[in-house]
């Protein structure tokens, strides 16, 4: 159960001004494992909420927004390394269909949009531990998508790339991905990410104890949309505009044994900044392991974002897992 926040900015002709959606989903995710090489996995989300735009000089406009959200994906080994180490190569591929609509009001007609998204592609990763137990995994793919709906309708090229170390003597877990946009039939689209994470965890077996995470991001993408006329005689047009952002995450969780050493608390505090956005947060989780071989996750957060200066209380959020 997750509260979705979403914030941005519109021109219409002469028109400008912003928009915020705040909304409530649900997110069950289920994944199998066939057997060493293959795996599936898949996602059905539900969202419900409320759409505001705010007209520069004009009064706020809102209405009910509603989002659903399909998502299933596999994974296929195709190249597998003698031992813990080696060489690997996968086939991946996974599709997302989301519809979202909102209602009619005096002022806003009713919206209803829906979009796909189809990639399939090649995964390769190497794994090698050196002598002092450190171990280095750099990962690449390359992947074809496939855009129906919305401004990004057409095929594209997509690539991965990845690096990550675990220094067992040192307790450190260190990792970097970038994304990118290598081709799409939109001319020049230009969209990409990097992100890194580094943690720190003196007892990895458990979940007990201290532990620290830190996660700076970069993301770029390109803006779009469709300048209209209102007097129907001027030519509609396509513009886009570059958007860039940075941001950065942190955590940290105090672990500790309950029920005998069977389960296991922990209290964790969040943060994030990302432009002019502040978020913090407080939340307890609880981990059960059954002596039959499966385990259950429970967690809740509460969370408070900076407004005029302000932290004021937020929404939340509810997470339990179950795993055999």
């Amino acid at each position: 159960l997750s509260r979705i926040r979403s914030d941005g900015t519109f021109k219409d002709g002469a028109n400008t001004g912003a928009f915020e959606i705040r909304a409530t989903g649900i997110f069950p995710y289920i994944h199998y494992r066939a057997d060493d090489d293959v795996s599936l996995w898949g996602v059905v989300g539900f969202g419900k909420g409320r759409f505001e735009a705010r007209p520069d000089g004009a009064a706020i406009l809102s209405t009910d927004i509603e989002m659903l959200q399909l998502m299933l994906g596999g994974r296929r080994t195709l190249v597998r390394g003698m031992g813990s180490d080696g060489f690997e190569l996968a086939l991946v591929t996974n599709v997302r269909w989301l519809r979202t609509t909102t209602d009619a009001t005096v002022d806003l007609p009713a919206l209803k949009t829906s979009s796909t998204r189809w990639r399939l592609g090649a995964e390769t990763s190497w794994r090698k531990e050196t002598a002092s137990g450190s171990v280095w995994n750099p990962r690449l793919s390359l992947l074809a998508r496939v855009d129906n709906g919305g401004t990004e309708d057409g095929t594209g090229l997509e690539g991965n790339v990845g690096l990550s170390w675990i220094s067992p003597d040192k307790r450190l877990t260190a990792s970097v991905l970038g994304t990118t946009l290598l081709d799409h039939k939109v001319d020049d689209r230009r969209e990409w990410s990097v992100s890194t994470e580094l943690v720190f965890d003196p007892d990895p077996a458990s979940n007990y104890g201290l532990s620290a995470k830190l996660s700076p991001t970069w993301r770029g993408h390109d803006r779009q949309w469709v300048e209209t006329s209102t007097d129907g005689l001027t030519e509609s047009r396509e513009r886009r505009e570059g958007d860039t952002a940075s941001g950065m995450e942190g955590e940290f969780r105090f672990g500790f044994a309950k029920r005998g050493g069977l389960a296991s608390g922990a209290i964790t505090t969040s943060g994030a900044i990302e432009g002019d956005h502040r978020q913090l947060g407080l939340g307890y989780a609880f981990d059960w392991a059954a002596s039959d071989g499966y385990t259950i996750s429970l967690g809740a957060q509460v969370n408070a974002e900076r407004q005029s200066g302000v932290f004021r209380p937020r929404g939340g959020e509810l997470n339990w897992s179950i795993n055999w």
